[in-house]
């Protein structure tokens, strides 16, 4: 949204600041594939809109730029009303079958931390608007137009193109080429076919999910149903604390907090038998049981506001493909900051590639529970052993000296099926 001279002068600042790591073009006709993490280390890309390449070709520097479309940019208030033209249903043809690899948390406009506001609410229906096709939905909203400079397009290696359907990025669109889709309609593929559709797409090109416009507050949206569908880049609102957030940075802890995970094999090879629908997502790999014996907890704080003895229990949920959710807690015991528990919780991991383990510590109460710490994990992240838990407040600040004492014991099983 910067006018002609400052995209120029960005360009230009760029190129002087990051020299040859500025890669300029990805763009290769032998290969049909991004180059990897490795090859792009310390390296630094652009993404963005590009200019035709017959504009380029005549160097009409004279006009110094191009109108181009913003009907393809990832703008929430730009794209919200055309959001679910990306809906399976609404493939529109019998060579649609490349499946697409992004998933996400329905919109909801008020923060909230509750389970309920985390499991992302339904998408309408397709069938609710059966004389809505993608191309009818997209062509009701008017395209908004803007100028773009040739020298920063020339520097634009990863390039934004707009989701038509299914078939239309099967066949044309190229991998350096990269398309965003809002939250509720990646949501909503997560439930349906077109995440077939989606993890195959994603196999070779980029796909960004982000946050529902309506969400005023800026409050973040669930990023593990992206991450599940295969989707490269969840983006965050990473101004604001909560949950969404805690389960974004222990995820990406995982790998040193380099700023990527690997994919799993199985979004890869068609062949691996991956669906997030059924209660194995794939074949050919490991699952595990875990174990957790809480042992006893050390110097737990009260709860703002309150001078009562606190009463504490753990409570344990696992976010993941659907076959690993699950919400244990164990028996609280009276009146301690100290407490002793010695009970264990049992849980079975089939998809340890994408699985947060979310530790919370409460105080109960006559009514209700009252909130004294967390601890969020990546499963791979878990070691066996005798481990002693830092507990953290709901801003990921270290609550000083508390802490829970836990044993683990993980053990390796053979998958169930395919």
């Amino acid at each position: 949204h910067c006018s002609l001279q400052q995209q120029t002068k960005m360009e230009e600042i760029m190129s002087e600041i990051f020299g040859d790591q500025l890669v300029k073009s990805l763009a290769d006709d032998t290969k049909d594939r991004l180059p990897s993490p490795e090859d792009l280390k310390h390296k630094f890309i652009v993404k963005g809109k590009k200019v035709k390449a017959e504009v380029e070709a005549a160097e009409a520097m004279d006009a110094e730029g191009e109108d181009v479309s913003d009907d393809d940019s990832e703008d929430e208030d730009d794209r919200e009303e055309t959001g679910d033209a990306v809906a399976p249903a609404s493939a529109g043809s019998e060579n649609a079958t490349g499946k697409e690899n992004v998933g996400s948390q329905q919109a909801d406009a008020a923060d909230s931390s509750s389970k309920k506001s985390r499991n992302t609410p339904e998408r309408k229906s397709p069938s609710k608007s059966p004389n809505k096709t993608p191309d009818s939905k997209m062509s009701e909203t008017k395209a908004k137009t803007r100028k773009l400079s040739i020298q920063l397009s020339r520097s634009t290696a990863l390039q934004s193109v707009h989701f038509v359907n299914y078939a239309n990025q099967e066949q044309n669109q190229k991998y350096w080429q990269m398309s965003s889709f809002p939250e509720k309609v990646v949501k909503g593929m997560s439930e349906e076919d077109g995440v077939e559709f989606f993890v195959k797409q994603n196999e070779r090109c980029l796909a960004k999910v982000y946050p529902y416009g309506l969400r005023f507050y800026s409050s973040n949206m669930e990023p593990v149903v992206p991450w599940l569908c295969g989707a490269h880049i969840a983006a965050m609102n990473y101004q604001t604390d909560g949950d969404p957030m805690t389960v974004h940075q222990a995820f990406f802890a995982y790998n040193g907090h380099c700023g990527y995970n690997l994919k799993p094999q199985c979004m890869l090879d068609a062949t691996s038998g991956y669906d997030l629908r059924k209660d194995v997502p794939f074949a050919g790999t490991s699952a595990y049981s875990m174990t957790i014996e809480f042992i006893a907890g050390y110097h737990l704080p009260q709860p703002p506001m309150s001078a009562d003895v606190i009463d504490p229990f753990v409570q344990v949920e696992v976010l993941g493909a659907p076959c690993d959710q699950d919400t244990q807690k164990i028996k609280y015991v009276n009146n301690t900051e100290n407490p002793v528990w010695c009970e264990s919780l049992n849980f079975t991991v089939q998809f340890p590639d994408v699985c947060i383990f979310e530790l919370k510590v409460y105080d109960k109460d006559t009514v209700g529970k009252d909130f004294l710490g967390q601890y969020f994990i990546h499963f791979k992240s878990i070691q066996n052993g005798y481990h002693l838990i830092p507990l953290e407040d709901r801003s990921r600040s270290t609550v000083e000296k508390a802490h829970i004492f836990v044993h683990v014991d993980i053990t390796e099983k053979a998958a169930k099926g395919k």
